[in-house]
């Protein structure tokens, strides 16, 4: 850029205004002070309770730097919040808690040389029963890394990054509130037009069992019976997921996510020619239980 602008001294300005105005802006751009902040993990997978988290904090200064610190800290956050609709009026409830809190202190105030700077850092989670990560409508558990220069002239310089954790669930100990057992649901509809009532679609629908923790496979088995007048193209599942808190009968909100999961393409499932023969179609599918994701 420096050539650049070096060849417009014999130009006139007057002529040539606005390619000298913005080489002139990039060549004072180049000479104002960069500074940046990274946090680099070692390992960014997932993680579980009483594992190391280990990585750097890098920091560059293109110029002397005035600071009242740099630490980072790690932190384990539960959040929630809801509405809950009084007369007219909606009102506003919400909590915070940090259950792990760890911090790191890697320099403390005074003026910082204009060099890169790399910080080593190592936190251990909790060797105990954690909740694994969790991001809903109405409640959150978060686990992340934040890095920071304080500075006392200007805008604090700030990083972080996201930890997944995922805490081991056993079934086992909440045997006295699910069975493990087959799931079994019908459904029947009558199709009408004005005073017309056809035949039923009958749909029977099975999982394996009535509880799954996140990662594991549910097994559907789909059976449909048209007796009806009407075509059935396609088939569609939907995992639904539901958060209350837990005293529902104080009249706090319940909130729910749909993941759409993509329709399963069948045959036309229609009547036969015959008045009492009907199509039935089966179909087995492996679903796998997602990760809570936001969905707002």
């Amino acid at each position: 850029m420096v050539m650049v602008i070096n060849t417009l001294d014999g130009i006139n300005t007057q002529q040539y205004p606005t390619v000298f105005r913005v080489n002139r802006c990039i060549s004072h751009n180049m000479l104002v002070p960069v500074m940046s902040i990274k946090i680099h993990l070692d390992d960014p997978g997932i993680l579980s309770p009483g594992a190391t988290i280990s990585g750097t904090v890098i920091c560059h200064f293109e110029h002397p730097e005035v600071v009242r610190g740099i630490t980072c800290v790690f932190k384990g956050r539960e959040y929630t919040h809801w509405d809950v609709q009084r007369s007219r009026n909606s009102v506003k409830f919400h909590g915070k808690n940090d259950f792990v809190n760890q911090v790191r202190q890697f320099a403390h105030a005074g003026t910082l040389p204009a060099r890169t700077y790399k910080y080593q850092f190592v936190f251990n989670l909790p060797d105990r029963q954690l909740p694994s990560s969790f991001l809903h409508d109405c409640a959150a558990i978060q686990y992340f890394i934040k890095a920071k220069v304080d500075r006392p002239l200007g805008f604090d310089y700030k990083d972080s990054v996201s930890l997944h954790v995922a805490s081991p669930v056993d079934l086992n100990d909440f045997v006295d509130q699910i069975s493990m057992r087959p799931l079994r649901n019908q459904l029947e509809e009558f199709p009408s037009c004005c005073f017309f009532t056809s035949e039923p679609l009958l749909l029977d629908f099975t999982i394996n069992k009535d509880a799954f923790v996140v990662g594991e496979t549910i097994f559907v088995k789909i059976n449909v019976n048209n007796t009806s007048s009407l075509h059935v193209s396609e088939v569609k599942l939907s995992l639904i997921q539901v958060g209350a808190p837990c005293n529902c009968s104080s009249g706090y909100g319940m909130c729910s996510s749909t993941y759409k999961l993509p329709p399963i393409g069948a045959p036309t499932i229609s009547r036969s020619g015959s008045a009492n023969v009907s199509t039935m179609w089966s179909s087995c599918r492996n679903l796998e239980v997602p990760e809570c994701q936001h969905s707002g």
